[in-house]
C-alpha cells in the first residue's frame, strides 16, 4: 500500500526543485554573477542567457560586458560568450571552483551606448598621481633662442641713439647761433638808421652817437662770441664723433652679449619631444596595476570576515578560497596601435583569497598577425607583500606617421615605419621599479619650427642638419611608488637633435649678429654724414651773415668817428676807442 503521505510532500519538494531548476536556476546564476562582476568592477556588469546543466557544474554565459569604472562610456572587456566548467564537490562546500574555461570573442575598450556607471557609486577615479605631460619640458631654451632671434636690439643700440640725439642736438644750436646771427645783423642795420637820422642834426643829437658807440661795443662782442661758439662746435662736433665709435664698441660687445645662448640640455629636449607620447603609455600600465591593487582581492576571506559568535576548526583539511580559476582560456581581439589582431591567453589562479591558495595569480595573452604581442602579468598576492609583475613585448609595432613635439614651438614629424616597444613593470609593495624601452628606424625626419622660433626658414636649415639621425632610441626608467611614481627618460634623440639645434641657432645668432652690427653702423654713418653736411651747411650761413654785419659795422664806426670829427689819433691802435670798433 503507497503511502501517500509519505510520497506526495517528497513529490511536491521533487517539483518544486525541477521548476527552480527550469525556471528560476539560471535567472539566480546571472544575477549571482552581475552582483560579483558589479561589486569587484564598481561598474555596470551585463550578461545575456545563462544556460547550465542539471547538475549546475557547467555554465555558459552570454554576452558579457563590464563598464569601466574610470571612463563609464566604454567597456572594460566585453566577451562574446564565456564558458565555465565547475568543480562539483566544492559546490557542494559552497565553493565556486573552475577547473577549465573559455572566454570567447574577448575584446578590450570597446564603446558604450549607455553609461555604465553605478546610480549609487560616484565615478572612479585613478588612484594616484599619474605622469606629468612634458609638453613644456625643454621650452625655456626655445624661449630664450627665439627671443634672441626676435628681440628688438636696434632700440637698444647706443651708436644709434647718440647719432639720434646729434642729429637733434646740432641742428638746434646752429639755428640759435644762426638766430643770433641774424640779430646781430638786423641791430646792425638799425643802428646805422639811427645814425643817418640823427647825422640831419648832428649837434642836437650827439648823445645819440655816445649811445651808438656802446651799442657798436656790443655788437662786436657779441658777434666774437657767436664765432667763438660756432669753432667749440666744430671741435666738440669732433669729441661727439669718438663718442659715436666708443657707443659702436659697446653695440658689439652688447649684441654678442645679447645674442648668447644658453647650453642646450638634450635632456630637457628628448622630454620635450618623446614625452607626451611615452608617458601616456606609462601612465595606461600603471593606472592598470592601479585599478588590480583596488578590486582585486589581497586579504584572507577569514581575517575580511566580522563574525559576532563562533570559530570554524578545519581537521586535516587545508583552507581553501570560496572563489577559485584553476586555468581559463582566453580568444578574441586585441587592438594594438589601432590594428585588431587575433588574441589568445590564459589566466591562471585567480582567486578570492590567495593567500590560503597560496600561488600567483598569471595573465598571458599573445596577440598574432602582422603585430604580434606577448603580454604576461603576474599578481603574487600570497604572501604578506603584494608583488606585481608586467611583461609587455611588441618586436614589430607599426608607427604611422606622427608627430613628436609641439608644432607652435618645436616639433619632428617620423615618417611611418616599424619599431620594437619593450615593457617590463615590477611591483613589490608600494615601491615601483621598471623600465620601457623604445626603438624604431626613422630616417628623413622633417622639423618644423613655431614662427616665434625661427618658423619655416629654420626648419629647413633644421631638417638638413638632422639628416644623420636614422634611428630614435630610448628608454624611461620608473621608480618611487605606485601612488607618486617617477621618470627617467633617456633617449639617443635629444643629444643628437640638440646638436643639429644648437648649430643651426648659432649660424642664425650669427647672421644676426652681423645684420645688427652692419644696420647700426649703417645708421650711424648716414646720421654722421647728414649731420657734417648740415652743420657745414649752416655754418656756411652763420658766418655770411656775420660777414654782413662786419662790413656794416665797419660804415657805421667810420660815419660815426667822421660825424664827430675825432681826429685819427683817437683811432690808433693804441686807443681804448679803437678797439670798441674793432670786428
Amino acid at each position: 500500500m503507497i503511502r501517500w503521505k509519505y510520497v506526495v510532500p517528497r513529490l511536491v519538494l521533487l517539483t518544486l526543485v525541477l521548476v527552480f531548476l527550469l525556471f528560476a536556476f539560471n535567472p539566480c546564476v546571472r544575477w549571482a554573477a552581475v552582483y560579483s562582476g558589479q561589486s569587484l568592477t564598481g561598474a555596470k556588469v551585463e550578461i545575456g542567457p545563462v544556460r547550465t546543466n542539471w547538475a549546475g557544474t557547467q555554465v555558459e554565459l552570454g554576452t558579457v560586458a563590464a563598464a569601466d569604472p574610470r571612463n563609464p562610456m566604454q567597456n572594460l572587456m566585453q566577451a562574446d560568450r564565456i564558458s565555465l566548467n565547475l568543480d562539483g564537490r566544492a559546490l557542494s562546500r559552497k565553493q565556486f571552483v573552475v577547473t577549465d574555461g573559455l572566454v570567447a570573442g574577448l575584446q578590450f575598450g570597446t564603446d558604450r551606448q549607455d553609461s555604465g556607471a553605478l546610480p549609487d557609486r560616484p565615478q572612479t577615479e585613478s588612484q594616484g598621481k599619474s605622469f606629468e605631460q612634458f609638453e613644456r619640458l625643454g621650452k625655456d631654451w626655445l624661449d630664450q633662442a627665439g627671443s634672441v632671434l626676435e628681440d628688438d636690439l636696434e632700440s637698444n643700440l647706443q651708436s644709434v641713439r647718440v647719432a639720434q640725439e646729434l642729429s637733434e642736438r646740432w641742428p638746434r644750436e646752429c639755428a640759435e647761433l644762426e638766430a643770433q646771427a641774424e640779430q646781430l645783423k638786423l641791430r646792425a642795420a638799425k643802428l646805422r638808421q639811427q645814425l643817418e637820422i640823427a647825422g640831419k642834426n648832428p649837434l642836437r643829437n650827439i648823445m645819440s652817437y655816445r649811445d651808438a658807440v656802446v651799442e657798436l661795443e656790443n655788437l662786436q662782442r657779441e658777434a666774437y662770441g657767436v664765432r667763438n661758439n660756432l669753432e667749440r662746435m666744430q671741435q666738440q662736433l669732433m669729441m661727439d664723433r669718438d663718442a659715436i665709435a666708443t657707443a659702436k664698441q659697446h653695440d658689439e660687445e652688447m649684441v654678442r652679449e645679447r645674442l648668447k645662448l644658453a647650453k642646450l640640455d638634450p635632456q630637457a629636449l628628448s622630454e620635450h619631444l618623446l614625452g607626451p607620447e611615452l608617458s601616456g603609455r606609462v601612465n595606461n600600465i600603471v593606472q592598470w596595476v592601479q585599478w588590480g591593487r583596488q578590486h582585486l582581492p589581497r586579504k584572507r576571506e577569514d581575517e575580511a570576515l566580522d563574525r559576532n559568535r563562533g570559530e570554524t576548526y578545519l581537521f586535516g583539511l587545508k583552507p581553501q578560497p570560496s572563489v577559485l580559476i584553476h586555468q581559463l582560456a582566453i580568444e578574441g581581439l586585441a587592438s594594438v596601435s589601432g590594428d585588431c589582431v587575433p588574441m589568445k591567453g590564459m589566466i591562471r589562479g585567480l582567486t578570492s583569497d590567495p593567500q590560503s591558495y597560496g600561488k600567483p595569480a598569471e595573465l598571458s595573452l599573445q596577440a598574432q598577425g602582422t603585430t604580434p604581442t606577448t603580454i604576461h602579468v603576474t599578481m603574487d598576492y600570497s604572501g604578506d607583500v603584494p608583488h606585481d609583475k608586467i611583461l609587455i613585448d611588441i618586436p614589430t609595432l607599426h608607427q604611422p606617421s606622427r608627430m613628436l613635439g609641439n608644432a607652435q614651438t618645436l616639433a619632428v614629424t617620423v615618417p611611418e615605419g616599424q619599431s620594437h616597444f619593450w615593457v617590463l613593470v615590477d611591483l613589490s609593495g608600494d615601491e615601483l621599479n621598471g623600465e620601457i624601452v623604445f626603438k624604431q628606424n626613422s630616417p628623413g625626419m622633417l622639423a618644423q619650427v613655431g614662427p616665434k622660433y625661427g618658423g619655416a626658414l629654420l626648419g629647413q636649415s633644421l631638417e638638413t642638419a638632422l639628416g644623420g639621425i636614422q634611428s630614435i632610441e630610448a628608454t624611461v626608467g620608473l621608480s618611487g611608488s605606485l601612488q607618486q611614481p617617477h621618470w627617467n627618460l633617456q633617449s639617443n634623440l635629444g643629444p643628437q637633435f640638440a646638436a643639429a639645434l644648437t648649430q643651426v641657432y648659432e649660424q642664425q645668432v650669427s647672421l644676426r649678429q652681423q645684420q645688427l652690427v652692419a644696420t647700426a653702423h649703417r645708421a650711424v654713418d648716414n646720421e654722421i654724414a647728414k649731420l657734417e653736411s648740415r652743420f657745414a651747411e649752416q655754418k656756411q650761413a652763420i658766418l655770411q651773415k656775420l660777414k654782413i654785419g662786419d662790413v656794416e659795422l665797419e660804415r657805421i664806426k667810420t660815419e660815426v668817428a667822421n660825424r664827430v670829427n675825432l681826429p685819427d689819433a683817437l683811432l690808433n691802435k693804441a686807443s681804448p676807442l679803437r678797439e670798441i670798433f674793432k670786428r
